[in-house]
Parts: structure tokens; C-alpha cells; sequence
């Protein structure tokens, strides 16, 4: 009986919550968060916000373009799991590696590794893996994180955040010192 009346409340929240923002980071927060990175006012790219981030978070962040032209089963994982990039944590080494697809265009390449430094800057779990490379299972939380927000705890609404901090990191990182001057900036979320 709960599960009836819970139903449409979840959906009428959710609603609400995309088009407010409730609930989610505004540009205006990612621009101090920015600051945070020494980014704030400055045009910059994905490996310019990942060394930032990398520096703050105290961790090694590498970007990794997998040739999935030449040899398809190198990223055979990738595609079959309907990704264009993916974040993975050693423990032993505290390095994250993100994987992105080599054949993406580049405006869809930048913006897969915006959105995979996204979950890391959430503060979302990340999955381990082992020094062979493969999977462990578990999923863990970095002590630190650049979000002020706890992060979020259910997957799909981390996608939705990873999605908005792309689109806020794609923005920020294009226009640089702009994004600083007109208010209608600051309304973006």
C-alpha cells in the first residue's frame, strides 16, 4: 500500500528537482568549486581541470584514449555496457584512470571525460581494480571530495549530477573569464 501512494510523490520530487535544481549542483557552486581548482575566470580543458583536481583531491588522475579503430575488442567493454568513457580506482597506487573511446569526435570526447572527472569531483563511488587491471568488485569512496554536497546515492540521479557537471565544466572551460560577467550565467543549472 505505501508503495502505491510513495510512487507518484517520487515522481512528482524528481520532477520538481530537474526543474528547479533542488537537490543538484547550480554553476554558480561549480564556479567555486572552480576557484577551489585555481580555475575560476580561466579558459581551460579536460586535462587542465583533471591535473587540477588530481592536485586538490591528492590523488593521480590519467586520461587514456583507447583505440578502439584499429583493434574493436579493445573497447568491446566500453561499447557493450553503452559507454563512451569509463573511471576506474586502483587502491594500492591511489591513481584514477579514466578510459575514453578514440573514435569519438572531439566534442564528445571532452565531453566524456568531463562528465567521468564529474563523478570524481561528486564525491561518487568509484569501482577498484587490481594491478592486473581487472575488476574487483568492490566500489570505494576517496577520502576527499570537491563537492560541498553530500554526494548522491542512488545511481541514476550520480548520472544525472555527473551529467550537469559536464555541461557546467563544458561551459566554464569554453568561455573562461565570460562565464564571470553576465548574470544570466549564474542562472544556468
Amino acid at each position: 500500500m505505501r508503495d502505491l501512494f510513495s510512487s507518484p510523490l517520487t515522481r512528482s520530487s524528481d520532477l520538481l528537482r530537474s526543474i528547479t535544481g533542488w537537490g543538484f549542483s547550480t554553476f554558480s557552486a561549480f564556479l567555486e568549486e572552480l576557484e577551489l581548482l585555481g580555475l575560476k575566470g580561466r579558459c581551460f580543458g579536460p586535462s587542465e581541470y583533471a591535473h587540477a583536481l588530481a592536485t586538490y583531491l591528492g590523488i593521480q588522475i590519467g586520461i587514456e584514449i583507447v583505440d578502439d579503430t584499429e583493434d574493436p575488442r579493445s573497447a568491446r567493454w566500453l561499447v557493450k555496457a553503452g559507454h563512451t568513457a569509463c573511471l576506474w580506482y586502483d587502491q594500492r597506487s591511489g591513481a584514477v584512470r579514466i578510459f575514453v573511446l578514440g573514435s569519438l569526435p572531439p566534442l564528445e570526447m571532452t565531453a566524456a571525460v568531463y562528465h567521468e572527472l564529474g563523478h570524481l569531483a561528486a564525491g561518487h563511488p568509484l569501482a577498484c581494480y587490481g594491478p592486473n587491471g581487472t575488476a574487483s568488485g568492490r566500489k570505494t569512496v576517496l577520502s576527499k571530495r570537491l563537492a560541498r554536497r553530500a554526494p548522491a546515492a542512488r545511481p541514476i540521479i550520480m548520472e544525472r549530477e555527473a551529467r550537469l557537471r559536464e555541461d557546467y565544466a563544458m561551459t566554464a572551460g569554453a568561455l573562461g573569464p565570460l562565464c564571470l560577467e553576465g548574470e544570466l550565467l549564474g542562472q544556468l543549472s
